[in-house]
């Protein structure tokens, strides 16, 4: 929750300039990996939900940012950024599975 703020607070420019934004995808990925991980066992499952998870994000991402009329929508840019935050997801997701998880 901390990682949405302080994203949200540097903003869309900022981060995505300096590639913030992918860390705080692979951060959040880990967290919310770590919170499934309390419920269930399977990695593939987890793995799923965090990908789920992500993809909502940026479902919920793309009707925030051209839900304006007029908005300078480049479908090229939307798509490169989208895909490489859910490879974030996943990266972390992996991460967690395959490092953190059995030390746990």
């Amino acid at each position: 929750m901390i990682l949405f703020f302080i994203s949200w607070r540097l903003g869309d420019k900022f981060s995505e300039s300096s590639n913030i934004d992918k860390v705080f995808h692979i951060l959040m990925s880990i967290f919310i990996a770590l919170l499934l991980s309390v419920f269930f066992k399977d990695a593939r499952l987890i793995i799923g939900m965090v990908l789920t998870i992500g993809f909502l994000w940026e479902v919920y991402q793309f009707y925030h940012d051209f839900n304006v009329f007029g908005a300078n929508f480049r479908i090229k840019e939307f798509l490169g950024d989208s895909a490489g935050d859910l490879f974030a997801d996943l990266a972390g997701a992996v991460f967690f599975v395959w490092w953190i998880n059995p030390h746990i």
